[in-house]
């Protein structure tokens, strides 16, 4: 996970013009040092490395950062100056600022491993409160679908590394196996052994339904409360318990 640095007031950006040196006319360099020996640094024709020298152009304001994430709720998302923010710099990829009061970074928001797109398979929406047996069964099969995707991938990859070399190799072998383990791991969670729904019992032709007073009626509540913390968990057992 990249590391969140934390400003305390942001400050304004300007682009950067060239030092030039009033007597030569073109822009001023430094020597780059070599930290170990303390001599500078040359190429391999024996010519001095050096750096160009550009201080900021206060004539030419750069624009401020935005916030990245959806949900922000500042005015154009724009980080204004002075106001506190964090930033984090993906490998490979741009750096990413947010406001200090919104949430920090989700790691599927800024890495497709996958380890990252699972994580979101099992983070990025919480378990609701079903409110019917066939709803929590749903969610669960749209959950294993979305991890029989992964697998799905992984397969294809497997395939493509075969069809290159002509022959399995350690490399798809285990991009295989993955595969198996991930869509495994589906069919559990979509085969998760869910308690019966607490519904009333059912009612013949010829009987008589009586009107429940208050006290069966918080009797009922708590049974069925008692239910979806029993489906959540059920679920959660399963969902958390990735096999990669």
């Amino acid at each position: 996970m990249p590391r969140i640095n934390h400003v305390k007031r942001a400050r304004q950006r300007y682009a950067t013009k060239p030092v030039i040196d009033p007597e030569t006319g073109v822009q001023k360099v430094t020597p780059v040092i070599n930290t170990r020996t303390g001599e500078p640094k040359l190429t391999k024709r024996g010519r001095p490395v050096v750096l160009r020298i550009t201080e900021r152009d206060l004539e030419r304001p750069l624009p401020m950062p935005k916030c990245d994430y959806s949900g922000c709720k500042h005015e154009t998302r724009e980080i204004a100056v002075g106001t506190p923010y964090k930033w984090i710099e993906p490998s490979g990829k741009p750096v990413r600022n947010r406001h200090a009061d919104c949430p920090s970074w989700k790691v599927w928001e800024y890495s497709d491993s996958l380890s990252a797109r699972i994580s979101r398979i099992q983070d990025e929406e919480p378990i609701p409160d079903f409110a019917w047996l066939d709803e929590a069964q749903q969610w669960a099969s749209d959950k294993a679908q979305e991890i029989r995707e992964l697998a799905e991938e992984k397969r294809e990859s497997a395939s493509n590394i075969e069809e290159g070399f002509g022959h399995a190799t350690y490399q798809s072998d285990e991009l295989n196996e993955t595969a198996d383990n991930l869509e495994s791991w589906a069919d559990d969670l979509e085969n998760v052994d869910l308690p019966e729904f607490p519904g009333d019992e059912e009612v013949g032709e010829d009987d008589t339904v009586e009107e429940k007073d208050e006290e069966a009626e918080e009797a009922d509540q708590i049974k069925f409360e008692e239910w979806q913390d029993e489906v959540r968990q059920a679920i959660e057992d399963i969902l958390s318990n990735s096999p990669v």
